[in-house]
């Protein structure tokens, strides 16, 4: 029986480095999903029942509220369960860091703006100047300014979540599991393929248009997850993620990944088929993203001729920090 017991010990702990298997650990992260999103929803519906408040309103305030808490929990996981610095995660904040946060803004805001102009160009995307806060929505009933500041917030939280949870724990712990048994260069590129899939399936079922979704979530995970690739940073992939969702979102009014957020500086109408313009989804899962896609690929390739981007592997990426374990006993 001992031997049965240490067996299986082995098989769901690692002695020489004081955790959980990586299979576990990744289990752990996909059901603290679940929990959000039965929290957000239990807490909204209690706000709008006890309080009376709009539900938009309500559930807006209680979103930034969750997604704050569960951001500081995904970094407190990191800390105890993987035990990771967070410069492990690509969170090793100096100046070229900030540069290509900067950098990788500058291509998110490009590619939504390539996007809505081959909308407005082919005539699927109009301006609607006098939809600049509507009735439904995350933060209805809030001024256009109002609405527009607590959308920015939240959806900086919300990107930060995402990254930090697909390109910073998935990526790598599946180049950190992958490392043995394939070459550095592969086990990190493994862990650039099954974030953007992961990334990709986790999204699809909130859209019309699952197929068209599956594709164009994919290739840009793919896009984001190569810049974490390359750099061994989240500072390029936060840019471009954070880019293009300020732009269709606050901006430009359309729904960011389904969350309509109900308030922004300009609104356009969509106009076309639910596969070409997104549908509820939003731009993110139309036909139209394909050309903010190539865009953002071009941009990659011009960074690589001019700047400091390298098509090669980060070599720390597969490589774990471990903190001290006599910090945890």
């Amino acid at each position: 029986m001992r031997i049965i017991l240490g067996g299986i010990r082995q098989l769901l702990w690692n002695d020489d480095q004081g955790r959980l298997r990586a299979p576990l650990r990744l289990a752990a992260m996909a059901a603290s999903f679940l929990v959000v999103v039965l929290v957000v929803d239990a807490v909204g519906s209690l706000f709008e029942t006890v309080f009376g408040a709009d539900r938009g309103t309500a559930e807006g305030t209680v979103v930034i509220a969750v997604m704050g808490m569960y951001v500081l929990g995904i970094l407190a996981i990191g800390r105890a369960v993987d035990r990771r610095h967070f410069s492990d995660y690509g969170l090793g904040i100096d100046s070229r860091w900030r540069a290509d946060a900067l950098l990788g803004l500058s291509i998110g805001a490009g590619m939504a703006g390539v996007t809505v102009l081959a909308g407005l160009i082919s005539g699927h995307l109009s301006v609607d100047a006098s939809a600049l806060s509507a009735e439904t929505g995350l933060f209805a009933g809030l001024s256009p300014i109002a609405g527009t500041v607590a959308g920015v917030f939240f959806l900086l939280l919300f990107v930060f979540f995402y990254e930090l949870v697909f390109r910073g724990f998935v990526l790598v712990n599946v180049a950190e599991g992958l490392a043995g048994a394939t070459t550095e260069r592969g086990a990190v590129l493994s862990g650039v393929l099954v974030s953007a899939v992961l990334f990709a399936v986790v999204h699809a079922p909130l859209s019309d248009a699952a197929g068209v979704t599956l594709t164009t979530l994919f290739l840009f995970s793919l896009v984001v997850g190569c810049l974490v690739a390359a750099t061994g940073r989240l500072a390029g992939a936060l840019g471009v993620h954070a880019g293009w969702a300020l732009l269709v979102g606050p901006v430009f009014g359309t729904p960011f990944r389904g969350i309509d957020s109900s308030t922004a500086l300009l609104a356009l109408e969509r106009d076309g088929p639910t596969a070409l313009v997104g549908g509820t989804f939003g731009l993110d899962g139309s036909l139209l993203a394909l050309c903010g896609l190539v865009a953002g690929a071009f941009c990659l390739l011009v960074w690589r001729q001019y700047g400091s981007l390298e098509f090669t592997v980060a070599s720390q990426i597969p490589t774990p920090d471990l903190l001290d374990r006599s910090r945890w006993r």
